[in-house]
């Protein structure tokens, strides 16, 4: 054997050993680790004691606390009623700009004091209560505008109830066609059964169900 090959092969076996040696101390200091780590592990932190033996909380004010809009109508309600109901015509956020909704269209009479407005079909209300029709236009209007309205627990009180209630009465055409006849020249009729007002649509056949409470 040359003096080269001899050489080479005895790195050859210590490199060997090296990696016996240290892959079996790998093996023997694992229990030992998991011995170590095994308390941290398992113990439970103390709980803290807490500061006071009550708990605090600021609520809004009595009167926003419901879903009836007729009464303190205020934006806290539009904010409320936004995800599950829909208004007449809706107000572009970007343009300011009327644009139709529970409303296709809707068009003044010539002497201001009178609109005729096409409704959107096909409108389906929640919890299995029907399609929107005029019938539901007609009782929204009531609940804000008719003092003595059957069923309803609370007189109406709303900033904008004075505007909602230029509109006197509202005749029903077909199941979606109405007109609404007003007190006086109501050009801001639009902006009164928009969403910038807080006269979202409820449906008639669930009051006729559940009353007041099912709203």
């Amino acid at each position: 054997m040359s003096p080269t090959l001899g050489k080479r092969g005895g790195q050859a076996m210590d490199r060997e050993r090296l990696r016996t040696v240290v892959a079996l101390l790998s093996v023997l200091s694992l229990p030992i680790l998991l011995l170590v780590a095994a308390p941290a592990v398992a113990q439970t932190p103390t709980p803290g004691k807490p500061k006071v033996d009550r708990l605090v909380m600021g609520l809004i004010t009595p009167y926003l606390d419901y879903v009836r809009p007729w009464i303190n109508g205020t934006a806290d309600h539009n904010i409320q009623h936004d995800p599950m109901l829909e208004w007449l015509v809706e107000v572009d956020a970007e343009t300011g700009q009327y644009k139709p909704w529970l409303a296709d269209s809707w068009t003044l009479g010539p002497n201001g004091r009178f609109w005729r407005v096409k409704l959107h079909k096909g409108v389906q209300f929640h919890h299995g209560y029907g399609e929107f029709t005029a019938q539901d236009v007609v009782h929204t209007h009531a609940l804000w505008c008719d003092p003595t309205y059957p069923g309803r627990k609370d007189p109406p009180v709303s900033g904008y109830r004075a505007g909602i209630c230029q509109v006197q009465k509202i005749e029903v055409v077909s199941a979606h066609e109405i007109t609404m006849h007003c007190k006086v020249v109501c050009l801001d009729m639009p902006f009164y059964y928009s969403s910038a007002s807080n006269l979202m649509i409820f449906s008639k056949k669930q009051w006729d169900a559940e009353g007041e409470m099912g709203y």
